[in-house]
């Protein structure tokens, strides 16, 4: 049987909720994939964070979510937000690609390269020249599929404790 065509539009806030299982996926994920972090938030609590994020960003200026959808079934989900002014360096803003989830079943197909494409394009149309997004260091996966898409490292955020130091 042939996979319906993929579709890429924006998603408006009251559609979030649609979203929902592709944020848990990709919580699941982190959770194997970097288990020295500890243990992961249950999804109910795990989605309100997370909601309550997109909720405040996408009413920022410039920010966007675009789903992927193959007919009526969603399979993946950008989220991205516009900083700027950079204080160092003399790029006036940039994309900061919050969040790409694509469905564990549609990985391999296309749905992530189409959702950096069509990021691309919305951050370009605001006349901003360059996009980011935070990998965690263990997803390896992840850390290929953006350096095929011609991201390098720019910054490592590194951390520790509150707890005095000896």
């Amino acid at each position: 049987m042939t996979q319906p065509a993929l579709t890429i539009t924006r998603l408006p806030i009251s559609g979030l909720d649609e979203i929902e299982p592709l944020w848990n996926a990709l919580r699941e994920h982190h959770g194997r994939i970097a288990p020295h972090f500890g243990p992961i938030r249950p999804r109910e609590a795990s989605w309100a964070i997370r909601k309550g994020l997109y909720e405040q960003w996408l009413q920022e200026d410039g920010a966007f979510a675009l789903i992927a959808r193959h007919g009526d079934q969603a399979v993946g989900y950008a989220l991205t937000r516009i900083h700027g002014p950079v204080a160092t360096w003399p790029d006036d803003s940039e994309g900061m690609l919050e969040t790409l989830s694509v469905h564990p079943d549609a990985r391999g197909t296309g749905v992530g390269s189409a959702l950096i494409a069509a990021t691309r394009a919305g951050v370009a149309e605001q006349g901003v020249a360059t996009l980011a997004i935070g990998v965690i260091p263990t997803n390896d996966g992840a850390q290929r599929f953006y350096r095929r898409h011609g991201f390098t490292p720019y910054v490592d955020i590194i951390r520790g404790t509150t707890a005095p130091q000896d």
